[in-house]
């Protein structure tokens, strides 16, 4: 009776790993989206910029304080690489255990898939952020 109680607790824990898994994924994803959002209003503001910035000295120091915004953004998103990182490790570290049931390893490898994709994404957004604040 011991033992299957011990394994219906490792279910359980495994189900809740997962679950955190799952809720950590929609909070980084919503992160993700007000990121991007306003990526696209600076994006928006630096066309405007860089058209009249010759134009106004005034403006080269709203210009750099737009690349210094771009770096933030930027190390925000390698953050967030590296939070995805450690994600996807934890998820590895479960599935290489061996205690999850065939059910739950498919999760994890499915939750596996989706960080991988996450995190080529953030890196696409990385090189275009990088490539923009160079160009300014």
């Amino acid at each position: 009776m011991k033992i299957r109680m011990h394994i219906g607790d490792e279910h359980s824990e495994t189900m809740n790993k997962l679950n955190d898994i799952g809720e950590m994924d929609q909070k980084i994803h919503a992160m993700e989206k007000l990121i991007h959002e306003k990526e696209k209003m600076l994006l928006s503001k630096q066309k405007v910029f860089e058209q009249t910035a010759s134009q106004n000295q005034f403006l080269e120091l709203v210009k750099k304080d737009y690349q210094k915004y771009y770096e933030y953004i930027h190390k925000k998103k390698q953050e967030q690489v590296q939070a995805l990182q450690t994600l996807h490790d934890y998820v590895e570290k479960i599935r290489a255990m061996g205690e999850l049931s065939e059910h739950n390893l498919e999760d994890a490898k499915f939750e596996q898939r989706k960080i991988h994709c996450e995190i080529k994404k953030i890196r696409k957004k990385i090189a275009k952020i990088t490539n923009l604040t160079q160009q300014i």
